[in-house]
C-alpha cells in the first residue's frame, strides 16, 4: 500500500499531528490552500497549512469556517445556550469561535426592543422565511 501511495502521490508528510492536520493514507483537499494531499481521513488541512508554511499563508479559521458554512448551505453559527449568534458574512463579532458554536439557519422573528429581528437555529423551519430580506 505504501508503495502505491508513494508512486501516485510522492512521499507522505511525516510531521506529527498539528491542528487540523494528521498523517495518514487518505487523499484529501486542503481547506486552507485547496491543494490535494495525503493525510488522515479526517484531516482538513495539509501539513504546510497546519504548520503555517504554505506558500500563500493559508486561510485563517474564520475563512475556513465561512467557506464550510457556505458550501453546506448554513447561514451562520449560534451557541445553544442562546448567548450569541453570528452570520457567515460577519463571523465571530464577539472575537472568537468556540467549540460550543453550532452551524444553523437564519430565521426571522418579532422582537421587542433593540435586539436583532433574526436568530440562528439548528434546523431550518418548514414554511418559514429564511432568505435575506430588508429589515
Amino acid at each position: 500500500m505504501e508503495k502505491v501511495i508513494k508512486e501516485a502521490w510522492g512521499d507522505r508528510d511525516g510531521r506529527p499531528k498539528m491542528g487540523a492536520w494528521a498523517p495518514g493514507t487518505y487523499k484529501n483537499t486542503c481547506l486552507g490552500c485547496d491543494v490535494e494531499f495525503i493525510g488522515d481521513k479526517r484531516a482538513l488541512n495539509c501539513a504546510d497549512c497546519a504548520y503555517g508554511t504554505s506558500k500563500d499563508g493559508g486561510k485563517d479559521v474564520s475563512e475556513i469556517v465561512k467557506q464550510w458554512l457556505d458550501d453546506n448551505g448554513f447561514d451562520g453559527l449560534f451557541s445553544e445556550d442562546g448567548d450569541c449568534a453570528c452570520l457567515a458574512d460577519d463571523l465571530a463579532p464577539c472575537g472568537h469561535i468556540s467549540e460550543g458554536c453550532k452551524s444553523g439557519y437564519k430565521v426571522y422573528h418579532t422582537t421587542a426592543g433593540d435586539g436583532p429581528d433574526w436568530s440562528i437555529v439548528l434546523r431550518k423551519p418548514k414554511g418559514k422565511d429564511t432568505e435575506d430580506r430588508d429589515c
